[in-house]
């Protein structure tokens, strides 16, 4: 079964998108953290096949994390959520490998969409902007 990390420091939403998920469990399997160090200790110890992230995160940011993905498991697909996408953002993107982006707020069963989009299409190699 396919599984998912999602990170991001807003405790509220990280609990609102287990909720949600939770009844999509026969789709992929949901891990959580609220950091890109947790989000590490996820990846080392578990076969995940896409992450989404957060960019600004206490402790370790979502550019960090993203590095470190791409370094250690350049295999697995990355979407960023962020509220604070701008032309750097995007130029910063534009080299990284699978890299999908999606806008806050955005609405749940659109991140649904995408997730199971791209479990369903690994072998792509673009940026979308959602």
């Amino acid at each position: 079964m396919d599984k998912v990390l999602f990170v991001d420091d807003e405790k509220l939403l990280v609990l609102s998108i287990e909720k949600y998920f939770a009844k999509y469990n026969n789709l992929f399997e949901l891990y959580t953290a609220y950091n890109g160090k947790e989000a590490i200790n996820i990846l080392e110890s578990n076969k995940i096949n896409l992450v989404v992230t957060d960019l600004k995160m206490p402790v370790m940011d979502g550019f960090e994390l993203i590095a470190f993905i791409i370094k250690n498991f350049p295999t697995i697909q990355i979407i960023i959520l962020s509220g604070y996408i701008d032309t750097k953002i995007l130029k910063k993107t534009k080299t990284m490998n699978s890299i999908k982006i999606l806008e806050k707020p955005f609405i749940f069963e659109t991140l649904l969409k995408i997730i199971v989009d791209n479990l369903n299409q690994r072998n792509e190699n673009s940026i979308n902007y959602y």
